[in-house]
């Protein structure tokens, strides 16, 4: 019994149908991995433009800011403390609107 299926299977494999299909699956395995290494490129090169995009904005930005201990920054500081403390404070009674009278239920 066992050498009946043991010729079942080599004939199997041997035949072209079944040769063909393994050929067509390989053809389609590697076709994805191409595509799938085309795409990780193209995310690998991507992002090293952000990166680059990014770095090149950031020393832009440095370039244009003024130093921490500058007459400038110390100014601004003032100037929002200031108007921090000028600004009214809002708030009073017990927090909803209206007018002073209680609604009754009758």
């Amino acid at each position: 019994m066992y050498m009946y299926y043991l010729h079942s299977i080599q004939n199997h494999e041997k035949g072209l149908r079944h040769k063909g299909n393994v050929e067509k699956q390989l053809r389609e395995t590697r076709k994805r991995a191409a595509v799938k290494e085309r795409d990780e490129e193209k995310v690998t090169e991507t992002l090293a433009q952000i990166e680059k995009a990014a770095e090149a904005a950031y020393k832009r930005d440095q370039k244009g800011l003024p130093a921490k201990d500058s007459s400038y920054l110390k100014k601004a500081i003032a100037e929002e403390e200031k108007k921090m403390k000028s600004k009214p404070k809002r708030g009073g009674g017990g927090g909803g609107g209206g007018g002073g009278e209680a609604k009754s239920s009758t």
